[in-house]
């Protein structure tokens, strides 16, 4: 069994505090003003790798706001640029696993030390 790699906590706590900001954000302006979906997923993924979490993504399609079809196509181009993947729920192959890459890891992981 692969051992996890380790987040700094505190990118980690800022990702979920930046989430936060942003759906307490949205729950005031109007609706779609401050929407960007594609950063809310990677902020997704980078807080759910760094607890231990597994996304799939029928759960980001959710968590997006989106409609499933805009939803799958930012995953797609999030995926196209290399900032994350998709691999197969060995324990129930109908799942669909998201993760970060390790340039989508490294790219967060700069902008929330910038923040």
């Amino acid at each position: 069994m692969a051992v996890p790699e380790v987040h700094p906590p505190t990118l980690a706590t800022r990702a979920r505090n930046l989430l936060q900001t942003r759906r307490d954000l949205a729950k005031i302006m109007p609706k779609g003003l401050f929407r960007d979906s594609g950063w809310d997923i990677l902020l997704e993924l980078y807080a759910a790798d760094a607890e231990g979490g597994v996304v799939y993504v029928k759960q980001m399609v959710i968590a997006s706001g989106e409609h499933g079809a805009t939803a799958i196509r930012i995953i797609d181009r999030l995926e196209q640029g290399g900032l994350l993947q998709r691999a197969e729920d060995k324990a129930d192959s109908r799942r669909i696993i998201l993760s970060l890459t390790s340039d989508g890891r490294r790219a967060i992981e700069l902008v929330l030390s910038e923040l």
